[in-house]
């Protein structure tokens, strides 16, 4: 059976010497993500029933996995519960980085599927000048590097889905034309459709790089060169998306009640924009409408917002879908990469992007980016497009 420590008991035997760190030690951290949500739903007593019954759930998860040597670092109240991996013995070898990632996914997913709900988890290794003085940034920066390394896998994981398909498809094609006797029209048809496939392995990869390296990008500063004027690049969207879709059906309706000269690159708001005029395109349906309205919010802020009279999106499913490889009850084709770039672009800038319930019974999206007073004026237009 592992000891369980509080935070403090730890810190303490720090400072008498009996607890040390040389690099052979890891900090493996499991945060229960609704706890806070329970306490303010329904009250201070149920939370703490609720605590009791995780904790337990946890430490019963971890006693197959960890060794008496090792401890539990958990301090009552807190929705995070940390394991101390010590050093094996000297007939042991010890844990590696990479065992120590497997230890707590298995912890991670054994919490999972016995409590129901969503449990983070993350790791850092401790040495000599590792402080338990923040224990709480410790924390934070363990579960920050668990959860980038999640959307490694997962950023990986989809890429190879999302290539798979015409990438098999191209392979198929190729061995039929080396192999098989086909007319002139067969073989015009199946590079048609080898291109097609070519070409959408393109528009996943552009993706993924957009993505990427947006990752890598620091925040866009507001300076003239990262301004636009509203009503200029919500027109340039249009035309946009008229040319790359000609024989679309989607009926635009634009109401201007407001013009503002908007903090973020002209490029970014251009996709975010073309990236929902798509997904109305795709799926609101044939013949469907979309409302576009520009307002103020309080000041200093524009809102343009987005409403369909197509499906919609389920409520429980509004944030979901800005997640990376998640998409929406839906059969259209998608990499669900769009929406989390749409979103992160807006981030970016300082702004946001929800998904909402619209006054046509479909699906909203409400852009929110910051508008500097330096000039806006007000008009009265309503176009039919």
């Amino acid at each position: 059976m592992t000891h369980c420590l509080t935070v403090g008991e730890v810190r303490r035997r720090i400072a008498n010497g009996s607890l040390t760190f040389d690099g052979q030690q890891h900090l493996l951290v499991i945060r229960l993500r609704h706890a806070d949500r329970v306490a303010w739903l329904h009250g201070r007593r149920i939370a703490q029933i609720f605590e009791k019954r995780c904790t337990s759930i946890l430490r019963h998860a971890c006693s197959s996995l960890l060794r008496r040597s090792d401890l539990v670092i958990h301090d009552r109240g807190s929705r995070d519960l940390a394991i101390l991996l010590m050093p094996r013995t000297a007939s042991t070898p010890h844990i590696n980085p990479e065992h120590a990632r497997r230890i707590l996914q298995r912890i991670l997913s054994a919490c999972t599927h016995r409590l129901g709900i969503l449990v983070d988890g993350g790791w850092a290794t401790l040495y000599e000048h590792t402080s338990m003085t923040r224990f709480d940034l410790l924390i934070e920066e363990a579960l920050q590097r668990g959860i980038q390394e999640q959307m490694r896998y997962a950023f990986l994981g989809i890429l190879g889905h999302e290539l798979r398909t015409p990438l098999t498809s191209i392979q198929g094609y190729t061995e039929t034309l080396l192999n098989e006797s086909l007319s002139q029209e067969q073989q015009r048809s199946f590079l048609k459709t080898m291109r097609r496939e070519a070409l959408r392995m393109n528009e996943v990869i552009g993706r993924f790089f957009d993505l990427a390296m947006l990752d890598l990008d620091s925040p866009a500063q507001r300076n003239e060169a990262n301004r636009c004027w509203s009503t200029e690049v919500i027109e340039e969207a249009f035309e946009q998306y008229r040319s790359s879709h000609v024989s679309s059906t989607l009926r635009i309706h634009f109401e201007n009640a407001f013009e503002a000269f908007v903090s973020i690159k002209k490029s970014d708001i251009l996709h975010i924009i073309l990236n929902i005029l798509d997904n109305a395109h795709k799926h609101a349906g044939e013949r469907s409408n979309l409302l576009v309205c520009t307002s103020s919010i309080n000041d200093g802020l524009l809102c343009i917002s987005f409403e369909d009279d197509g499906p919609g999106v389920e409520q429980n499913d509004r944030e979901r879908i800005f997640l990376l490889g998640e998409r929406g009850e839906t059969h259209a084709a998608g990499t669900g990469i769009g929406l989390t770039l749409a979103r992160r672009l807006a981030h970016r800038a300082g702004g946001s992007l929800e998904c909402t319930a619209s006054t046509l019974g479909g699906c909203g999206m409400r852009l929110t980016l910051i508008a500097p007073p330096i000039h806006a004026a007000t008009s009265s237009v309503d176009r039919h497009r």
